[in-house]
């Protein structure tokens, strides 16, 4: 298929002197400057077109000001992305949402998401193992319930039996206090 052909200069034909194009753009968020360069006119022309619309609709503007009051990303990508911290609270959350909603802590045959936070808490029980783990989320996932593996936690078969010693001998100081 033949490609259409332009002269160099077509582009350039000059400012474009559309109030209306500049205002379409400003409300959609598209900053004055931008706009400026974009119709290659100056910046006081088009702050005045936004002006007098404002005068004319007040409304206008402040269906812009939700457009142009918005937060803008980082020109560097990076900044963007979640931070570790910020990802493992976002399980963090899913899994309690879990607990909330089944009562028991996700196993590996339940669902699909259920499968996905089982291994994100068996992540989590290798890295407190590795000793990895952070305070702060050793204390929520206790909070939650989750056993973790290691003498302290009471996971696994010596932990269950140190349990019930433990609870054994409270029963047992309790009868006799009592």
């Amino acid at each position: 298929m033949d490609e259409p052909t332009s002269s160099e200069d077509e582009g350039l034909c000059g400012p474009r002197e559309s109030k209306q194009e500049w205002l379409l753009m400003y409300s959609c968020g598209v900053p004055v400057p931008v706009i400026a360069a974009w119709c290659r006119v100056s910046v006081k022309r088009v702050v005045r077109a936004a002006d007098r619309q404002i005068e004319r609709d007040p409304a206008w503007f402040d269906r812009c000001w939700m457009i142009h009051d918005q937060p803008a990303w980082p020109a560097n990508k990076k900044h963007r992305r979640r931070t570790r911290e910020q990802a493992w609270w976002e399980h963090y959350a899913h899994l309690t949402a879990h607990v909330r909603e089944h009562g028991k802590i996700p196993a590996q045959n339940d669902s699909h998401e259920a499968r996905v936070l089982y291994r994100w808490v068996e992540n989590q029980r290798r890295n407190h193992d590795a000793g990895t783990l952070t305070p702060d989320g050793l204390e929520a996932l206790n909070g939650v319930g989750v056993p973790l593996c290691g003498s302290s936690s009471g996971y696994g078969i010596i932990g269950l039996v140190k349990r019930a010693v433990a609870e054994h001998r409270e029963q047992d100081v309790a009868a006799a206090a009592g």
